[in-house]
């Protein structure tokens, strides 16, 4: 209400709210109507403009904050808008990390509305952005988004093709643990189940259990035993 936007942004939301990068009140309390709540004073326009008087980089944080939490709201079609918006900030901006997690994330909520082919392309975007950001994490999980978007347009073989693509690109930076894990290994192991390739998904999944001992992943392990139960 005082115009200092940037400061409650930095100073009590971020630092307070989220505990900075634990983002807590997401991640550990679950509460991202509150969350929504909060962040919706830092919009000239709910959820498309945010405020002028934030940083650049901290409106392209916004953004995605937005469309994270309405997203996991299940307000799908209300979360197209500030996903798309966070994209086209990214690109201006060149931050290339962060406009692949967008394009990213956009396919996956226009795969969940079932707009196969959009994202597609979506997808497609991201891991063109992430090749540009010459990130490994990056570069590893758009693949397995491509490869997940391929798979439901019914391209099998060239989905197999782009997780085992991923693969490569993740052991360059992981050389202890070979195989991509957690969602993305997921995603994988989704579609050797729907090839009927039984034993393979059943092998992976042991051994990315086991790559999860010394650094664990809850996340990543509830994933792997929902593989095996299928």
């Amino acid at each position: 209400a005082a115009g200092l936007h940037q400061r409650a942004m930095t100073e009590v939301y971020f630092s307070r709210v989220e505990r900075n990068e634990e983002f807590f009140n997401v991640k550990k309390l679950g509460a991202f109507s509150d969350d929504l709540a909060a962040i919706a004073c830092f919009f000239d326009e709910v959820w498309e403009k945010p405020s002028e008087k934030l940083k650049d980089s901290w409106q392209l944080r916004l953004l995605g904050f937005a469309g994270f939490c309405l997203k996991a709201l299940g307000r799908l079609h209300e979360a197209l808008g500030p996903m798309k918006a966070n994209i086209e900030t990214a690109v201006k901006q060149k931050n290339w990390m962060e406009a692949a997690l967008a394009a990213k994330n956009l396919s996956e909520l226009q795969l969940a509305l079932g707009g196969v082919a959009q994202a597609e392309a979506s997808s497609r975007r991201s891991v063109s952005y992430a090749d540009k950001s010459g990130d490994t994490l990056r570069r590893t999980v758009a693949r397995t988004a491509y490869a997940d978007t391929l798979h439901h347009a019914g391209q099998t073989s060239t989905a197999l093709t782009k997780f085992l693509e991923a693969e490569l690109v993740f052991h360059e930076s992981e050389p202890e643990n070979y195989l991509i894990n957690s969602l993305p290994g997921y995603c994988y192991c989704d579609l050797l189940l729907t090839q009927g390739s039984l034993s393979e998904a059943l092998t992976r999944t042991e051994k990315t259990i086991k790559q999860a001992q010394n650094d664990p992943d809850a996340f990543g392990t509830a994933l792997d035993q929902l593989t095996i139960g299928r």
